[in-house]
This record gives C-alpha cells, sequence and structure tokens, in this order.
C-alpha cells in the first residue's frame, strides 16, 4: 500500500533552479490509451485524466482545487515531492535570523488556499464541466455496462449462496454414520440430490458470470465508471457551495433577475430560510448552464430537455414562494389591524 501522497510527502533536497518544472508528471506503467500524457497539464485538462501513476511537485503556485485533481487522477498511487532548500536558505537567515521555514508547513497552507471565488471564467466552466460529464455518463454503452455489472453481481451472489449450500450439505453427509440404518440412508439420498443440484446450480452460475465478464470485456470499465459518478458529485457539491456563497453575498443588495424573481429577500425568519433555499437553486441553475441574462433569473429559453424540465420544476418553486411569501404578507397586515383596534 503506497503512502498517502497528502500525509506523506517525499522532500527532496535540490539547490534553487530557475528551471520551471511540470506540476503534475504522469508516468504510465502500460501503453494504454487511457496512460500516454508526458506533456505538463493544467488543472483543466487533468481533470478527465486517468492514468496509472502521478507524480506531483509541490511548487509555491499549488492551491486546494489544483491540489486535489492532480492526486486524484492516480489509478494505484499518487506521490507529492516537495523541494527542500533548508540548507542554502540557511546561510542567507543567518544574517537575518528568520527561522527556518518547513516545507509541510508551506504545502498545508498552498492546500488550504482556495480559488474558488477568483475567476468567472472558473464558475462557467464548473457548469459546462458538470453537463459534460452527465452527457457522458449517459451514453448507452456506460448505462449498458453498470447493468450488467449489477446484473453480474447478482449473478456472483446466487453463485456463493449455491455453494454454501453445497458446502453445508457436504457437512451433513460427513456427519452421517459410516453404516447408516435404513432412516439414514433416506437422508443421505435427500443430502446428495441437494448437494448435486446446487453444485449443477452454481456451474450454470459460473457460465453465465463467464459470458457477463466477456461482454463486460468489450465495454467501458465499472470502476472507471463508478469514479467518474463519484466526481460528478463532487462537481455538483462544488456548484452547492458556490451557489450558496453567491446568495450570501447577494442579502445587502440581490441583483435585478433575482428580485424579479423571488422578490427582496423577506424579513420574516419564518419565510427567509425558504426564499435562500429558492434563490440558491436559481443561482445554481444559472450557472450550471451558464445563463447570463440580465433581467431573467432562468433566461431566456432552455437549450436543451434536461434544462426545461428543470425550469419548469424552478417555477413551480418560485410561485409556492411567492404565495407563502404573499399569504404570510397579509397575515402580518391582518394582525396589524386586529393590534390597532
Amino acid at each position: 500500500m503506497p503512502p498517502s501522497p497528502a500525509s506523506t510527502p517525499t522532500t527532496a533536497r535540490s539547490p534553487p533552479s530557475t528551471t520551471t518544472a511540470p506540476r503534475c508528471g504522469c508516468r504510465p506503467t502500460t501503453s494504454t490509451p487511457d496512460t500516454s500524457s508526458t506533456a505538463t497539464p493544467s488543472p483543466a485538462t487533468t481533470q478527465g485524466l486517468t492514468v496509472h501513476h502521478t507524480y506531483t511537485l509541490g511548487s509555491p503556485d499549488l492551491y486546494r482545487e489544483w491540489g486535489y485533481v492532480a492526486l486524484s487522477r492516480g489509478r494505484h498511487t499518487n506521490r507529492l515531492y516537495l523541494t527542500d532548500t533548508t540548507d542554502l536558505d540557511d546561510q542567507l537567515r543567518q544574517h537575518h535570523h528568520e527561522p527556518a521555514d518547513d516545507p509541510h508547513r508551506r504545502l498545508t497552507a498552498a492546500l488550504n488556499r482556495s480559488r474558488a471565488h477568483t475567476p468567472v471564467a472558473d464558475v462557467a466552466d464548473l457548469g459546462t464541466r458538470i453537463r459534460r460529464l452527465e452527457q457522458h455518463l449517459h451514453r448507452p454503452d456506460i448505462r449498458h455496462a453498470l447493468d450488467l455489472d449489477a446484473h453480474r453481481q447478482q449473478l456472483a451472489d446466487r453463485r456463493d449462496q449455491q455453494r454454501r449450500l453445497a458446502d453445508a450439505t457436504r457437512r451433513q453427509l460427513d456427519e452421517l454414520p459410516a453404516t447408516p440404518l435404513p432412516r439414514h440412508r433416506r437422508q443421505r439420498q435427500q443430502l446428495v440430490a441437494q448437494h448435486d443440484t446446487a453444485q449443477r446450480h452454481a456451474g450454470e452460475l459460473d457460465q453465465a458470470i463467464a459470458a457477463a465478464d466477456e461482454q463486460l470485456a468489450r465495454l467501458p470499465d465499472p470502476t472507471l465508471i463508478g469514479r467518474e459518478r463519484a466526481r460528478l458529485v463532487a462537481l455538483n457539491s462544488e456548484l452547492r457551495d458556490e451557489a450558496a456563497r453567491a446568495v450570501a453575498s447577494y442579502r445587502r443588495r440581490p441583483p435585478a433577475w433575482l428580485v424579479d424573481a423571488l422578490g427582496p429577500p423577506p424579513t420574516d425568519p419564518t419565510i427567509h430560510p425558504h426564499w435562500t433555499a429558492a434563490a440558491e437553486a436559481i443561482v445554481r441553475h444559472r450557472r450550471r448552464w451558464n445563463i447570463t441574462h440580465p433581467t431573467r433569473a432562468l433566461g431566456a429559453r432552455p437549450t436543451s430537455p434536461t434544462q426545461s424540465d428543470e425550469q419548469r420544476q424552478l417555477t413551480r418553486n418560485i410561485n409556492d414562494l411567492r404565495t407563502a411569501i404573499a399569504n404570510d404578507e397579509r397575515r402580518q397586515r391582518t394582525s396589524q389591524r386586529v393590534l390597532t383596534r
């Protein structure tokens, strides 16, 4: 089991150099198509890459999102290297009396630094990556691979059950006396029949599993598909976090398209969480589909059936929220009139 790259990085001692080293070097162990990468990748190009091993240099421009991408591409190992120039730097610090810098502390600080707030293009790219990955996972061959893999697992479970049944009947046969009585002979005959039936069923299931494996060999690897689905979950979680941060920044001055859709943020503490949830859903929708319309919260016209379905659901949620806010305002006016009387 290789050491965890995040917890036990490899420290290399080397003098300072002006040569720019690649931030992630990927050396494949085989010549399979998905591991042929020797160029210096960027965070965007490495996002969908899967290789056998990754080698990441902990350079000063490392940050949290790029570190996650670089250290999650390797199928077998992910290694992180740090450059330790303590011996050379100490000669300079002796004159200035500066404390020695710990490379592990620099690495921790770099991985705690996030660039989630900075580029608007990255937010748009997040929605594009989610849509492309969803489109990829909805390919017929990928869905067929997942269905066939689930069917193979069911066959394997049934085969293991038949094998356990055969083993249990074999143990019962061994426990019978060597010179059985007539009733023992009948019991032995029944156990032999059960054992033979279980063995036959297990053999038939082995053949079905072999046929499924033969089909799976011509389809995308279900293990890699599972990793892609996990990456989609992570991207959607990142999108939710981005939407929550955006809505939190809108509390004082929400944009025109959000006020037009939901009205201003309500002051009633019972209604405000519903307004926030609806606002976050709208922001997620806009960033997922790269909507930039200045006045229409859901954009001008949907470009796909999936986007159209999401818009219809959001429209229903918006109408329900507006109705709840109107009813709450009506109750407040009624209670004020009662108090004034």
